[in-house]
């Protein structure tokens, strides 16, 4: 018999890393939790994890969840972002040089892990436009035939379109419109070594190689659009291979692009009354802080237990998880203005330069 409408202590809106470690943390803590998401395809972009995040994995105990995954060790770091060619093989770090992720092996782990713990995977599409307050807390419908859910809390998992969040009043606040346009490289084509990451400033954008888990390489490319066609002066991926010191070989360098968004992001509050948002939903960072993976875990688990505070009557730990995002996003955005003033050619310098101008 099917089910017409659940009632749980908390629906996890968003089944991602963030969304699925908030979703484990509370269901182990005893609460009645419903984790809502579709399976999305995953484009492969290099993304990595510092092996400084260890620890907070182990806390979490998620760390063997995640070497399941089988993700791929670093092994040699390769940047020309400013005025000299910088290497690192991560020896001088206590946990190494960090880890190239498998993102759809390691969600569907943790997704195994949330459900393992006793959260409620929801099946179907939630639609936010019928999300509402009752007496009891918060109400959505489906939209495709799934229970409608009655939670007396929210999570806002659902990504860069903080689609709860802005549903229940906060603003999404765009700070630059940064797009990547990836391709994979096969491993048979590219003379490079596995467990290699490359970062290399362009003209008008900057890329970015990386070595995948399952094999082979991801080439990424990223700019503000409007920007690369009148700073490019036809480079091409080939070229700046080759500028990385990177052989390649058949079509690589000529494969198709996927398109998506890079830019950073924030919402203007990331909690509120028995609701708070998790991962890029809350905080949507520039690849190039490679700390994204990181704070989809920490906000995930954090924002559980604010959550679970307010349950018990305790509204204090979501008004300090707001506070703590603020004063994270102020840094993150300061910190990225003073990483990309030091590239060779700063993305929109020649942009903002006249016409004719050297």
């Amino acid at each position: 018999m099917q089910i017409a409408r659940l009632h749980v202590d908390v629906l996890v809106v968003g089944s991602g890393v963030a969304g699925c470690v908030a979703a484990t943390s509370l269901a182990r803590a005893g609460w009645r939790v419903a984790l809502s998401g579709q399976d999305a395809p995953f484009v492969e972009t290099g993304e990595t994890l510092a092996g400084a995040t260890r620890p907070v994995l182990e806390h979490q105990g998620l760390w063997e969840t995640f070497l399941a995954s089988a993700p791929l060790a670093v092994r040699e770091t390769r940047s020309n972002w400013t005025h000299w060619e910088w290497r690192s093989s991560g020896l001088t770090s206590a946990y190494g040089g960090g880890f190239l992720v498998d993102k759809e092996s390691l969600v569907r782990g943790l997704r195994a892990e949330a459900r393992r713990a006793g959260a409620i995977f929801v099946e179907g599409v939630l639609a936010p436009a019928t999300l509402r307050q009752v007496p009891s807390g918060y109400s959505i419908r489906s939209a495709d035939g799934a229970p409608d859910i009655e939670a007396r809390a929210l999570i806002d998992a659902t990504g860069r379109s903080a689609a709860i969040a802005r549903r229940l009043g906060a603003k999404r606040v765009v700070h630059n419109r940064l797009v990547a346009e990836c391709r994979r490289l096969p491993a048979d084509q590219v003379d490079a070594a596995p467990g290699l990451v490359h970062v290399h400033a362009g003209h008008g954008s900057w890329w970015y190689l990386a070595s995948l888990p399952r094999g082979g390489f991801c080439l990424s490319e990223y700019f503000e659009p409007g920007a690369r066609g009148r700073m490019r002066a036809g480079r091409t991926a080939g070229g700046i291979l080759a500028e990385m010191g990177v052989r390649v070989g058949g079509d690589a360098a000529a494969r198709p692009t996927k398109r998506l968004n890079a830019g950073s992001a924030e919402l203007s509050h990331a909690s509120g009354a028995r609701w708070a948002a998790v991962g890029d939903a809350a905080l949507a960072m520039d690849p190039l802080a490679a700390s994204g993976l990181a704070f989809a875990f920490r906000s995930g688990h954090r924002a559980a237990s604010a959550i679970a505070a307010g349950l018990l009557g305790d509204p204090r730990e979501l008004e300090e998880y707001a506070r703590m995002h603020k004063a994270l996003a102020a840094a993150y955005g300061s910190e990225r203005q003073q990483v990309y003033a030091q590239r060779v050619e700063p993305m929109a310098s020649r942009a903002r330069r006249p016409r004719g101008a050297d």
